[in-house]
């Protein structure tokens, strides 16, 4: 099949304008985004300031087949018509969740990822950036903390279904591995760790419970769930 390639030109200016994602938190991401395959950010390792994504090139483009003998290439123009982003700062905003018309709630922004304003091979994020992200991901673990919280004191089943290696991870962050609920982190119940988001949870578990993820363990238990009325409303993310 032919394909059209790219200007020499174009290719440098891609790499020139290269959009960089950072992580300051202990938790590494996956990301598919479709055609362009599956982007991997990786933990920040303990002592370091942050860790850094591959670099995504500032002009992204795909491969569209016309027919059986010849394909050409589609820039990713993004919202851009709309005043938004383009090209790899728009794949970048894709990866975390944090788009236009995307649930800043399932953001990886939460979770002390984000986009730095400097593009091209030499940038660095700002120490504005770095603090910024930590303070964000400070929140989110207090948001954990409250939560694995309110579980615990609800009783132990409530407890076991809602518990997340997540929770550990904020007690330890603040220093809170004295509470009840932190001390003991061993369970009964088998567990078993989700594919998307890599967090663990009871074997039994239909659907990922983990905020922004929803990965559908059991679809057909989980199509029979949502056929009976049981959840009020269809699933916003299937398994993959």
């Amino acid at each position: 099949m032919h394909v059209d390639s790219l200007p020499a030109s174009i290719r440098e200016l891609a790499m020139a304008t290269c959009v960089h994602v950072y992580n300051v938190s202990p938790w590494k991401h996956e990301s598919p985004q479709g055609s362009l395959g599956t982007f991997f950010i990786p933990a920040c390792p303990k002592g370091q300031e942050f860790a850094r994504m591959k670099p995504i090139p500032g002009i992204v483009y795909e491969v569209m087949p016309n027919n059986a003998d010849m394909a050409s290439l589609r820039l990713e123009t993004g919202n851009e018509a709309r005043g938004g982003s383009s090209g790899g700062r728009y794949i970048a905003e894709q990866i975390l969740g944090s788009g236009a018309h995307q649930d800043a709630r399932g953001s990886l922004v939460r979770r002390g990822v984000f986009i730095g304003s400097e593009v091209g091979p030499n940038a660095n994020p700002t120490k504005q950036e770095l603090a910024k992200a930590r303070a964000t991901l400070n929140e989110y673990y207090n948001y954990l903390v409250a939560e694995a919280r309110s579980a615990y004191a609800a009783g132990p089943a409530m407890w076991e279904a809602a518990r997340r290696d997540e929770h550990f991870v904020a007690a330890a962050a603040l220093n809170l591995e004295d509470e009840p609920w932190a001390k003991n982190h061993t369970s009964s119940i088998e567990r078993k760790k989700c594919p998307v988001c890599a967090q663990t949870t009871d074997k039994d578990a239909i659907r990922c419970a983990t905020a922004g993820c929803g990965y559908v363990f059991d679809m057909e238990a989980w199509k029979r769930l949502v056929a009976s009325g049981a959840m009020g409303h269809p699933p916003q993310a299937l398994g993959r």
